[in-house]
């Protein structure tokens, strides 16, 4: 069976916990269509984790050893190259800690990372709740139970997601806010499905109501829209962009200290509005519309597993540099990034699981020219 991107986050949400009865029998009949020479008793969809941990690791692991996994000739560095990417993308949804790459550097033999002990560690699911009376609710420890009852609608946690139900007598806000080395999964209540990235927020009514849906982000959010044909959903980007759309999946990466803000199309049609300049662009599934600076670009032909990896456990980093790559290692990681020395321009593409030990990402990119080191909750990029 071909593992298509529904299987693969269909996989990942149910290590992470948070998947439907229809993921869960997706990745039930994924697992026995594909491993039926090596389960002798069909097992429970409940056994699953334990099952994709302990066989599939080695199994997959066994194909990566008989794919070719030599670089081409390319003006970058190669962290790892993988032909069979559907199964790359399920070993890093496991968070297995190997994997396999081949870069042009020269080894440059023990380094300051390799044997550091900091309290560095991958970031989790958690959020914080903020409700319209203003109080908080600290969602990281909270797997199942109600949170709030706000205005007939009942907000609770369900498998580490939060989910609001019934029927709103009136319109108040809640914003949920993901701290840097956080991500959270939210269904708002008119079945939207929204996962945050670390470092990011939305803010959204209890209740839709009127001819429009309303919500509010800030980072980095995915979205899979529930179709109303007549109440689009609008969000609003911290004032400079605003995203139209009837119901379909996208991505919005709108961090204050990125260059530019990119909101990507998977699936569906989405209407992407400048606000401070009155210009807009309509893109269609595997574009991206780029605000940079007043200046609106569709690209086409996006890297989508590029653009979503973060949702799907790993860093993906295609053709990016450092200052880019640490970024991103700062906000998952919670961690200080010093730079020292003249900052090099060179760039990296490679997969690794976001669960790694930060000294293992980080060992990938150490070069000649790159080094890094760990000071307690800080990471010095040497150049």
């Amino acid at each position: 069976m071909e593992i298509s991107e529904q299987l693969k986050i269909a996989i990942n949400s149910y290590l992470n916990g948070t998947a439907t009865d229809a993921e869960k029998q997706l990745v039930n009949e994924w697992y026995y269509a594909f491993h039926d020479e090596v389960v002798e008793v069909p097992a429970p969809v409940e056994n699953m984790r334990e099952l994709l941990e302990s066989q599939m690791k080695e199994r997959i692991l066994q194909q990566i050893h008989h794919e070719d996994v030599m670089p081409d000739v390319h003006p970058v560095r190669t962290l790892r190259r993988w032909s069979w990417v559907a199964a790359a993308s399920v070993i890093l949804a496991l968070g297995i800690g190997a994997f396999i790459w081949t870069n042009n550097r020269k080894d440059t033999g023990t380094t300051s990372i390799a044997q550091a002990k900091a309290e560095i560690v991958p970031g989790n699911n958690g959020a914080i709740l903020t409700l319209a009376n203003g109080s908080q609710v600290l969602l990281d420890s909270i797997k199942s139970g109600v949170v709030a009852l706000q205005g007939g609608i009942t907000a609770k946690v369900h498998n580490g997601a939060l989910v609001y139900e019934g029927n709103g007598n009136e319109v108040v806000y809640n914003v949920v806010r993901t701290p840097k080395g956080r991500e959270y999964q939210i269904t708002l209540p008119d079945g939207t499905q929204v996962w945050l990235n670390a470092g990011s927020s939305i803010r959204y009514p209890t209740s839709f109501t009127g001819d429009v849906r309303r919500v509010e982000i800030t980072g980095e959010a995915y979205f899979e829209v529930a179709r109303n044909k007549d109440m689009p959903f609008k969000i609003n980007i911290e004032g400079k962009g605003e995203v139209e759309v009837l119901g379909t999946h996208f991505n919005i990466n709108a961090y204050a200290d990125e260059p530019q803000m990119n909101t990507t199309l998977l699936e569906g049609s989405i209407r992407f509005t400048d606000l401070q300049h009155n210009k807009s662009a309509v893109i269609v599934p595997g574009e991206q519309v780029q605000l940079n600076d007043g200046k609106l670009n569709v690209k086409k032909n996006v890297d989508l597993e590029s653009v979503m990896g973060w949702k799907n456990g790993t860093f993906n980093f295609s053709s990016q540099d450092i200052i880019t790559i640490m970024r991103q290692i700062s906000r998952w990681y919670d961690v200080e990034v010093e730079y020292k020395g003249a900052i090099s321009h060179e760039t990296f593409t490679g997969i690794v699981s976001r669960y790694s030990d930060v000294s293992e990402v980080l060992s990938l990119m150490e070069t000649e020219d790159i080094k890094f080191k760990i000071e307690n909750k800080k990471i010095v990029v040497q150049f």
